[in-house]
């Protein structure tokens, strides 16, 4: 899974099979999680 960010920046993670394995958190509730075997669970924020 590759995440793009602003100036060209990026982070790049391998799904696992077994385990999340990363997720991320924004503001008012935003959260993604990346479950096992690369899907993602998205939890859309509360405005």
């Amino acid at each position: 899974m590759e995440l793009p960010f602003v100036d060209d920046w990026r982070v790049l993670v391998a799904a696992c099979e077994d385990y999340e394995s990363w997720n991320v958190v924004g503001p008012h509730g935003l959260l993604i999680v990346s479950m096992p075997g690369g899907d993602l669970a998205v939890w859309q924020p509360s405005l």
